[in-house]
């Protein structure tokens, strides 16, 4: 019984060994096709990790871009429409403006990330951090910001250089059950399309 066990895991054990370089290479190779072509939508590029990479204008619909390390990338004019970003960290990424419509970027850092003009509608941004980051005339209608942080986020163009219109964030819609807003204050439970407190 025990030879019979041992020989078991060991067969498991040789079937992921063999698996792994398949699925790393899997990996690699989208991520060499994005970098070559900024064209890679429904790619599976989770976990990638590149730092200031330049990816404005890519094609990333629906790609998997879980847990992915992308800080300080260059994401202007960007297409990551149903992209799946979960615990992505996006910090200080440049996506000025890029498109996250129906996204999921559930617990997804975005410290510092310039968003203003960002179609964000529809997306998923439960529990996400936004502390810090420019967001001004970004669309978050019918956005979930359930317990996300806005901490020290800029919601408005006022006051900042950018011309004589004064341009919002959009929350028409967007749920904010929870979320800590610019000022630190906690949303109340009900708060959709403004923080109730």
């Amino acid at each position: 019984m025990r030879n019979t066990m041992m020989k078991m895991l060991l067969g498991v054990g040789a079937v992921l060994l063999l698996a792994a370089p398949l699925a790393t290479g899997f990996v690699a190779e989208q991520r060499e096709r994005l970098m070559k072509t900024k064209a890679c939508e429904g790619c599976d590029l989770s976990g990638l990790v590149t730092s200031h990479a330049m990816l404005n204008g890519a094609k990333l619909a629906g790609a998997n871009l879980r847990g992915a390390q992308l800080r300080f990338a260059a994401l202007t004019g960007a297409d990551l429409t149903g992209a799946d970003l979960t615990g992505a960290d996006l910090s200080n990424a440049f996506a000025r403006p890029a498109t996250f419509r129906k996204a999921n970027l559930t617990g997804a850092r975005l410290v510092d990330a310039r968003l203003a003009n960002s179609d964000l509608t529809e997306a998923n941004l439960t529990e996400a951090d936004l502390s810090g980051a420019t967001l001004y005339g970004a669309d978050f209608r019918g956005a979930d910001l359930s317990r996300a942080r806005l901490v020290g986020a800029l919601l408005s163009s006022e006051g900042q250089g950018v011309g004589d219109v004064i341009v919002a964030a959009r929350f028409e819609g967007a749920r904010l059950d929870g979320a800590t807003w610019v000022d630190g204050n906690v949303c109340k439970a009900g708060s959709v399309g403004q923080c109730l407190r």
